[in-house]
């Protein structure tokens, strides 16, 4: 038997990618806010959540020299 997070796959916190980026909490919400890193809110309490294939995606634009 599934869960849940099975099924959408392994999503992460703020802290988690701020922790996996070595950044500030608040440089991921920023990040989140000017939307360079697509989250999803998920829940009543619209609590904020990243993909895995959407941190792989902006740390390889992050770090694509032609990308800035």
């Amino acid at each position: 038997m599934s869960t849940v997070e099975d099924y959408i796959g392994r999503m992460f916190t703020v802290n988690e990618v701020a922790r996996l980026l070595n950044v500030h909490p608040a440089t991921v919400r920023r990040w989140e806010k000017e939307r360079q890193l697509k989250s999803y809110r998920l829940g009543p309490k619209k609590v904020i959540r990243f993909r895995t294939e959407e941190l792989y995606s902006f740390i390889n634009h992050n770090n694509d020299p032609d990308a800035q």
